[in-house]
């Protein structure tokens, strides 16, 4: 009877404890902002929640320079793909998240985050086989295994190394497509995107109606996956933390002059307990349970962003203090062990989140770098980014750096191995023109 009353006991704190977890990991996600917005839309379900507002001038307002932030676009043409995700989140975090919360372990999860640290852009991983079999020791045929687990993540496509490969991978999940289609893409893409079509009806032996579903069904993939992560407009965002040099240290502080200050409504909670009426007693009580869990999960959450960004400054104060190229390359996992708190904790918290530092607004994902090969240490590719950019503003005009010379240059004064293909990739991104564009008349 005792071992069967413990047991109960066990099992109704498990799910008390349960219900405060969700609580917590939903405010985990949010924005200072958005928990504002939470909470005002919590304290007009719960007649016990009392919030006072802040005050608009309160001296801390950012200039719309510093403001002036990109936004998720949704892509057009993918109405067929279930997998959307929230403003702000970057492929990058979903797919980190996707791997965190899957049941991936050890070894698997580790090359699986690498892997989501090495994406461009466009969902696309390019370049990376070799820098993957060289850090882990693969051999081919294992790290294509792992890329191909990696592939099998949303959104679909991601993990491609080419176009094609990209809508093949799309078209795997697609049902009820012309069974020439695979093999339509697999050989002859070119012709396809050309619009040879009489080539192809005569190659394949397709009707013009075959033709035109294949077609049709093309047109509805996406070619870069990553497009609809691609934050193309400005919104307004203000700091979630600032950390400033006092003494030599640095200091994080968590900004909560923007969250409304929460306090229960005791005058309402007397009136109710006097109710004769046991349902209203019964409201009363459930609506104060929830006053003191959201008030426990927003202490928490405050608790878990100061941890962990007090691990993220930490461990980037060479960044705080010199700047972009001293980024330095840094995991969840990390972060999870310096916090003390699971590696999915650290990317919820990260989340939407930014820090206002000695060089600006900067978002917490941004801390979190993909590695370099270095012949003395560990470079970011953030870095390499940085370093690039400073080169390409010194060169001569009239006789610009070519992507090899940059990356000799790299190896040369900065100890940094990178190859001419990743250079022109990096170049991309930067939406820097190539030498020859870059060259001025003399």
């Amino acid at each position: 009877m005792g071992l069967g009353l413990e047991l109960q006991q066990k099992q109704e704190m498990s799910l008390v404890m349960t219900q405060e977890l969700k609580q917590a990991i939903a405010l985990l996600k949010l924005s200072t902002q958005e928990l504002s917005d939470y909470l005002q839309e919590e304290a007009m379900e719960n007649p016990l929640m009392d919030l006072t507002m802040p005050s608009i001038t309160d001296g801390t307002a950012l200039s719309a320079s510093q403001t002036a932030v990109p936004a998720y676009t949704p892509a057009s043409g993918n109405e067929q793909l279930d997998w959307r995700e929230p403003a702000g989140e970057t492929l990058e975090d979903t797919l980190r998240e996707q791997i965190a919360c899957g049941r991936y372990k050890g070894r698997e999860r580790e090359i699986l985050l690498f892997l989501a640290g090495s994406v461009d852009e466009r969902g696309y991983l390019e370049d990376i086989k070799w820098e993957m079999e060289k850090k882990f020791q693969l051999e081919s045929e294992e790290s294509e295994q792992y890329i191909s687990t990696f592939q099998q993540l949303e959104p679909a496509g991601v993990g491609a190394r080419n176009l094609k490969e990209c809508l093949l991978l799309q078209l795997e999940r697609c049902l009820d497509t012309d069974p020439y289609i695979d093999q339509v893409v697999a050989d002859d893409l070119e012709a396809l995107g050309a619009k040879k079509w009489r080539y192809l009806q005569q190659k394949y032996h397709l009707s013009k109606e075959q033709l035109q579903e294949i077609y049709t069904c093309l047109q509805k993939l996406s070619p870069y996956p990553g497009d609809a992560y691609r934050q193309e407009t400005s919104i307004s965002v203000s700091p979630d933390i600032r950390v400033e040099e006092a003494e030599g240290k640095w200091v994080v502080t968590i900004l909560n002059d923007r969250l409304p200050e929460l306090q229960m409504n005791e005058k309402y909670w007397r009136l109710l307990q006097q109710d004769t009426d046991e349902e209203a007693r019964q409201y009363a009580m459930e609506k104060y349970k929830q006053f003191l869990w959201i008030v426990k999960s927003v202490e928490q959450r405050q608790q878990t962003l100061q941890k962990v960004s007090e691990a993220i400054v930490g461990a980037q104060s060479e960044y705080l203090k010199y700047g972009e190229e001293k980024l330095r390359p840094l995991t969840l996992r990390e972060i999870a062990e310096q916090a003390e708190v699971h590696e999915s904790t650290v990317s919820r918290t990260t989340s939407r989140k930014y820090m206002q530092t000695p060089h600006g607004l900067v978002e917490l994902k941004h801390f979190f770098s993909s590695k370099i090969a270095r012949l003395e240490e560990d470079a970011s590719s953030n870095g390499v980014k940085a370093m690039m950019k400073k080169l390409i503003k010194e060169e001569n005009k009239e006789k610009p750096l070519s992507d090899q010379k940059l990356a000799d240059l790299l190896q040369q004064e900065q100890k940094c191995t990178i190859s001419r293909r990743a250079v022109a990739k990096y170049r991309t991104e930067l939406r820097i023109p190539s030498s020859s564009q870059r060259k001025q008349p003399v």
